[in-house]
Formats: C-alpha cells, sequence, structure tokens
C-alpha cells in the first residue's frame, strides 16, 4: 500500500486496509476509526511496547482520502498473527471444496498447519457459514452451464453419451455422463459392472448413481455418473436405459451387474438388462445379520467367500445349528447372488470388501459439490485415471504383469508340497502327501483343457490355483494361456488407450442456456409424509372434577364452593 494513493471514501479505505494486511499477515489494531481519519497500528503498541508500523489514512480538502503515511513493521518484531474474516472465508472455501464434511474445528487446525496462526473458533464457524452461502449462490447459477458444458465434452471427445433433461418448467431434473474413454475400457475390462449410489450433500441434494468396473488387476474404472432427484425405480430405469444406450453389448449372459439392493433397482435390472446376472453386495447382507445373530457374522463371510458348493453347506449348516432364522434369512436372500460358490458366472471372487471400499473413496469427494462441479470432477477423473493406468502399464514387456506373475510363483511354492497323480494329459489328481490317506477328500480333481478344479478357485478366479498350478508346471505349459484375458498386459493398456480431451468451462462450453435450479430441496422428496392413524373407536378422555364429582373441569378450575 503506497502512501498516496486515494479512495472515493472512508470505507474503501478500510477494507484495502484490512485486505493488504490480510494477504501480508500482518497483525494490527485499529488505533483510530472516524469519519476523517482511519489508522492501525501493531498490536505491541497497545503493550506500551516500540514497533513502527503505522498506516494512517486521513481526508483530503476534495473530500477523497489517502494513505498518509505508512511505516512497516520493525524486522525484529514477532507479534503471533491472527487472521481475519476475509482470508479465513478463503481458506474455509478451499477446504470445502477438498472435504465433504468440515467442521470448524478442522478450519482452525488447518489454518494452524498452514499459517502457524490461532484462529478463534466463532471466526472459523462464521467463515464455514460465509463460504457454504457462497458456494449455494454458485451452484445454484451454475444449472445454466451444464448443458452447454456436457456438449462441449461429446464434442471434444466423440462417442461420448451425455446430456441434461429439464422439466416443463425450465428447471433441472437429470444428467448423465459417460465418456468415450469408459466405453472403451469395459471392452477390455472383468465382466463386472458395479451400480452405486449417494445422497448430494450440497445446497440442492439429489442423489449421484454411478457405475464402476474393474480392470484385470483390480483397479477401479468409472463408467458412468447420472444425477437424478431420488433413487426410485423410474431413475433407476433410466440410469440404466442410458447405460444400454452407450454400451449396447452390456447386455449379455457373461457380464454380472453387483448393487446393494436399493429401492426399485433389481426389478430395473431385470427390465432393461435381463440376460445379465445379479449379484448383491455382503456388506448390506451383514448389517441385516447383525439384527438377527452377530455371532453369525464370521461364518456368513466364510460362507459368501469359499469356493465350492460343499464348503460352502459346511458353512451354511454351522449358521443353521446357532440361528435358524440367520439361516432362514441368508437362504431367502438367494445365495445364488450373494455367495461365490453357488454363482452361476465368475465374479472373480469379489463379494464386496476393498472394491466397494475404493469405489466409496472414489465418490466420497462428489458428495459435498454441485451438480456441475460433480460433472467436471468426474471427467478430471476418468482423464486422471486414464493416465495414470497408461503410466503404470508402460515398463510392462511381458504377456502378464509383473506382480500377476508373481501371484503365480506364491501358488506354484504351496504347491511344492502336494502329489500330483496323472490321468491322462489334461486330466490330474492333487492331494497333500501327509493327508491324503489319512483324510478323504483332501484330493483335488484338475482338468486343464476346461480349467477347472474341483476345489473351485480356478473358475471362479479364472486364475491357477495351488492345484492347476502344479499341473501346469508338470506339463511345462505356459501359464498365461490358464488365464483370464483380462490379466493380460495388452487388454491393461487397451483399458487405458483412449485419453479424455479436457474442457474449460468457459471458452469451450458456449452461453448460458437459462436453466433454473430446482425449486426446493429435492432431498426432501425422498421423505415420506406419514400421518397418525385413527380410528372409529377412540374417544376423547374425559375429565372429572375431585371437589364437585363434575365432568369436564379439575379441582384448580373448579368453581364450586
Amino acid at each position: 500500500m503506497e502512501v498516496g494513493t486515494e479512495f472515493l471514501d472512508i470505507s474503501l479505505a478500510k477494507r484495502a486496509v484490512k485486505e493488504y494486511c490480510s494477504v501480508s499477515v500482518l497483525p494490527y489494531f485499529v488505533e483510530r476509526s472516524d469519519k476523517g481519519i482511519f489508522i492501525v497500528r501493531c498490536p505491541k503498541a497497545r503493550d506500551g511496547k516500540y514497533c513502527p508500523f503505522r498506516i494512517h489514512i486521513a481526508r483530503k480538502r476534495s473530500g477523497a482520502f489517502h494513505v498518509k503515511r505508512h511505516v512497516k513493521h520493525d524486522e525484529y518484531c514477532i507479534v503471533e498473527p491472527k487472521l481475519n474474516q476475509l482470508l479465513t472465508v478463503t481458506e474455509a472455501r478451499i477446504l470445502l471444496s477438498k472435504e465433504e464434511d468440515v467442521a470448524a474445528r478442522d478450519l482452525v487446525s488447518s489454518i494452524k498447519k498452514k499459517y502457524a496462526v490461532d484462529t478463534p473458533y466463532k471466526t472459523a464457524w462464521r467463515a464455514l457459514a460465509i463460504a457454504k452461502h457462497q458456494y449455494a449462490v454458485e451452484d445454484g447459477k451454475s444449472f445454466q452451464r451444464i448443458s452447454g458444458y456436457l456438449a462441449a465434452v461429446k464434442r471434444e471427445n466423440p462417442g461420448t453419451f451425455a446430456g441434461a433433461e429439464r422439466t416443463d418448467e425450465g428447471e433441472f431434473l437429470r444428467a448423465f455422463a459417460c465418456l468415450a474413454a469408459s466405453i472403451n475400457a469395459i471392452q477390455f475390462a472383468r465382466p463386472i459392472l458395479f451400480i452405486d449410489r449417494f445422497q448430494i450433500k450440497s445446497s440442492f441434494g439429489g442423489t449421484l448413481v454411478g457405475a464402476t468396473t474393474q480392470d484385470g488387476t483390480g483397479e477401479t474404472i468409472p463408467i458412468a455418473i447420472g444425477l437424478c432427484p431420488i433413487d426410485n425405480e423410474a431413475n433407476w430405469t433410466w440410469f440404466l436405459e442410458k447405460i444400454f444406450m452407450a454400451l449396447p453389448e452390456l447386455n449379455r449372459g457373461h457380464v454380472t451387474v453387483l448393487h446393494d439392493r436399493r429401492d426399485g433397482l433389481s426389478r430395473a435390472i431385470q427390465g432393461v438388462l435381463p440376460l445379465t446376472h445379479e449379484a448383491i453386495c455382503c456388506n448390506g447382507l451383514e448389517n441385516e445379520l447383525k439384527n438377527i445373530s452377530k455371532k453369525c457374522i464370521p461364518l456368513f463371510w466364510k460362507a459368501a467367500k469359499v469356493f465350492n458348493p460343499a464348503s460352502f453347506t459346511e458353512e451354511m449348516q454351522r449358521i443353521g445349528e446357532i440361528s435358524p432364522e440367520a439361516y432362514e434369512f441368508l437362504v431367502k436372500s438367494k445365495p445364488i447372488l450373494w455367495s461365490t460358490a453357488m454363482a452361476s458366472v465368475s465374479r472373480f471372487g469379489i463379494v464386496t470388501g476393498t472394491a466397494a471400499e475404493s469405489r466409496n473413496s472414489w465418490y466420497k469427494e462428489f458428495r459435498g459439490i454441485g451438480h456441475l462441479r460433480i460433472l467436471m470432477r468426474f471427467v478430471e477423473k476418468v482423464g486422471t485415471g486414464q493416465v495414470k493406468g497408461s503410466a503404470r502399464m508402460k515398463d510392462e514387456l511381458d504377456r502378464v504383469t509383473r506382480n500377476t506373475m508373481s501371484i503365480f510363483k506364491e501358488n506354484l511354492a504351496k504347491g511344492s508340497l502336494l502329489q500330483l497323480t496323472s490321468f491322462s494329459e489334461d486330466a490330474f489328481i492333487v492331494a497333500d502327501n501327509a493327508l491324503s490317506q489319512a483324510t478323504v477328500g483332501l484330493d483335488r480333481v484338475v482338468k486343464l483343457n476346461q480349467k477347472t478344479c474341483s476345489c473351485g478357485e480356478f473358475q471362479i478366479m479364472s486364475f491357477p490355483c495351488i492345484h492347476a498350478a502344479t499341473a501346469i508346471q508338470f506339463r511345462g505349459d505356459d501359464p498365461t494361456l490358464y488365464m483370464h484375458e483380462t490379466y493380460r498386459v495388452n487388454y491393461l493398456k487397451n483399458v487405458y488407450s483412449v485419453k479424455v480431451v479436457p474442457i474449460d468451462l468457459y471458452t469451450d462450453s458456449g452461453p448460458c442456456d437459462g436453466m433454473k435450479p430446482p425449486k426446493n430441496d429435492i432431498r426432501k422428496l425422498a421423505k415420506k409424509k406419514t400421518s397418525q392413524a385413527t380410528t372409529t373407536t377412540m374417544t376423547a378422555k374425559s375429565i372429572t372434577c375431585s371437589r364437585c364429582g363434575s365432568t369436564g373441569h379439575n379441582s384448580r378450575t373448579c368453581t364450586a364452593n
């Protein structure tokens, strides 16, 4: 702030001084403030200590105000700085853009870590309120740019399916995006589609629905995203129809759709993708099973993850012995939907676990931001994911990745103690040397021509188990011939072969189209109104006076003498 700088009125001068001190992180206190003079000094001056820092704003004869004097801080002056509201709000906006739920104490600790400044709790709380209000205003105005942004994404990324819908009143209704990079990736990924939904916690609420898959190494690949008012059967049908338009080859008999039994989702899958196989998330079943019998939870997870029907039956019998109600609940939940051993097609051993956790973390940052920013962040995530995946595969020169081959070698090492008996070129019996004669049922039959093992792991994981690895080594075959094609490096490289062209919101998306935000908080639409049930037999309670014996009043209001 230079000496001689002029301002039209005192309020502009005060604001300029506060902004200058905030940006420069200069602590100060107001020594004098009236209609003609505004002076700030170093806080040490209040304690009688010397520091030359002073900014003096005075009024000129013309009526304008100017910086009459500006003396900088002494270089040896050490004062514990404090941030004012303006800079605190800026930090609050930065924090809200990165995290979903931010409390005032989080802002205080963030500022302390970044600036080594102690911020009062009340200041941080007010700054968060201001920042949230600013985001709400910006989110309301951003709806009119959604259609133009999605059109620009389609134009710059040929093959992309994206668009927004509005009501007859011109208000935002729904939006969908499936990028060309994702359409290409799913052709070389595992034949599994994960369907999730999350509540949007920004100003206008709503529901985010998403579809993801996995590459051969288990990395999450985003496929599509949808924004709608609530998660009901109509919106699930709309979302799946959009996915089917973008990916018509998805409706095939070897594809599994895994979901967490949301309202109407199963019926929508059966209506739009009837040829696919359904699977349900075991985390949801666990939450319901806890209300019946917590002792059965470990056995339930064993039953869900075992590879052969015989082991599954054993675990279910144990559950039935502990709690018949839990057994009945799991049977009614259809084991074909949640059990690895009973599945009709290979799910690569996925019941939920780390796969669901990675998807939750992937969507987490979307929950607290506005609709346009969700779509922009989705495009950014897909684009950066393609680049990272391509870089990860850059140094892989063999037929399968080094990590995949190391897993095969581990299985081979575990099978080194097994005894192998050959019945033909393709059929083998693999048994443990020490226990095969003493215990019945430990022999495993491996058929390499069918890529199966009686333990179940070979065909379910589409990857050689310890028994199959022993047989493959005995024959001297290339182990990669017995692995699913998605494990191969050429498939993994094809997953990340198509890149995303980024979009500049203000230069590429064109003018605003006037789309309005929803009138009400659409989160309220999901709440069902309930009313108290009434019957004709209900009668009003009568009051009897203990003094006079009459009804309709009590002794306190009785007028009898």
